[in-house]
């Protein structure tokens, strides 16, 4: 499998990544499903997320890069914890293949309607 860097912008997320595209493609779907504009929230915009993904699929190291607000960032930080699709990656020349991965998850008052 070639490694690709690929870069897709939707209407909910934008992701610049090194990696297959399907676990990609999977996690902007699960993103589409599961974001929710939080309610009382004014501000609309994007919280850019940061994480790392191991060998075992699992997703560690989840933090904001850049905040809109306390309540959109609470929400990116929700869906991207509860996010346990993250295919497994075999190991590569005996290393764990762990990734750094950077969304940006947009937030905006039609995300209800």
């Amino acid at each position: 499998m070639d490694d690709k860097k690929i870069q897709i912008k939707e209407a909910v997320t934008s992701v610049s990544i090194s990696f297959d595209p399907e676990p990609v493609m999977q996690l902007i779907r699960y993103l589409k499903d599961n974001v929710v504009y939080p309610a009382g929230e004014t501000m609309e915009g994007q919280v850019t997320v940061g994480f790392t993904t191991h060998d075992n699929g699992t997703i560690t190291e989840i933090h904001i890069i850049q905040s809109l607000s306390e309540t959109t960032d609470a929400e990116a930080l929700r869906v991207i914890k509860a996010y346990t699709q993250w295919p497994p990656r075999p190991t590569v020349e005996g290393r764990n293949p762990t990734s750094k991965h950077t969304i940006g998850i947009n937030f905006t008052k039609e995300q209800n309607k």
